[in-house]
C-alpha cells in the first residue's frame, strides 16, 4: 500500500519536470545574405548560442586567415582582414562588433543572443554584408526555447509538502 501512496507524487513529480523539456534546432547561416533562414517559432523565451557546426564563423573580404599589419599598404589604405561572429535575428543585430584574426577567435568571442517570440511566427535569421561575392563561412547556431515559468525549489517544496501529509493521513488511517 505504502507504494501506491507513493506512487501518485513521483508521477506528478515526473509530469511538472518533463514538461519543461525545451525546443532545440541548429540553424547554419551562409555568409551570403540572400540567404536568410526562415523558422516558424512558437510564443516563448529563446537563445541562440554560436558553436562549431558546419560553420565557425564568417569573412567579408575574401581572405583566410591574416594579420592585418602583414599588408605593405599604409595602414588607411589597408583592406580589413579577418573573421566576423556578427549575425542578426529579425533585426536585432548580435555580435561582439570587432573582427578577428582566426575563425576559432571570433567563435570564443560570439556573444549569445536572447529573444522572445511574442505570438507564433516566423522569425528570420540571417547575415548581413554588401557586397556579397567575397564572403566566406558562416555561423552555425544552436537555438533553444528557455523556460522561466518553472521555479524548481517550490516545486520540490510542494512535492515534499504533500508527502508528509500523505504519510501523516496514512499513519493516522492505520491506527
Amino acid at each position: 500500500m505504502k507504494i501506491k501512496i507513493l506512487m501518485v507524487p513521483a508521477f506528478l513529480f515526473l509530469l511538472v519536470n518533463l514538461s519543461g523539456i525545451a525546443y532545440a534546432l541548429t540553424i547554419d547561416l551562409d555568409a551570403d545574405p540572400n540567404n536568410p533562414v526562415n523558422v516558424i517559432l512558437e510564443a516563448g523565451y529563446y537563445e541562440a548560442t554560436p558553436f562549431a557546426g558546419t560553420y565557425i564563423a564568417w569573412n567579408a573580404w575574401g581572405k583566410v586567415d591574416g594579420n592585418p599589419e602583414d599588408y605593405p599598404l599604409p595602414s588607411e589604405e589597408r583592406p580589413p582582414v579577418g573573421w566576423l561572429n556578427w549575425y542578426y535575428i529579425n533585426d536585432t543585430y548580435y555580435g561582439d562588433g570587432m573582427i578577428h584574426y582566426t575563425a576559432q577567435d571570433a567563435l570564443d568571442n560570439a556573444v549569445t543572443a536572447y529573444f522572445t517570440v511574442p505570438t507564433q511566427e516566423t522569425v528570420t535569421f540571417q547575415i548581413r554584408d554588401n557586397p556579397t561575392y567575397d564572403n566566406l563561412g558562416g555561423i552555425s547556431l544552436n537555438v533553444r526555447s528557455v523556460e522561466t515559468s518553472v521555479p524548481e525549489p517550490a516545486t520540490m517544496l510542494l512535492i515534499g509538502t504533500g508527502l508528509i501529509g500523505l504519510a501523516g493521513i496514512r499513519i493516522r488511517f492505520k491506527k
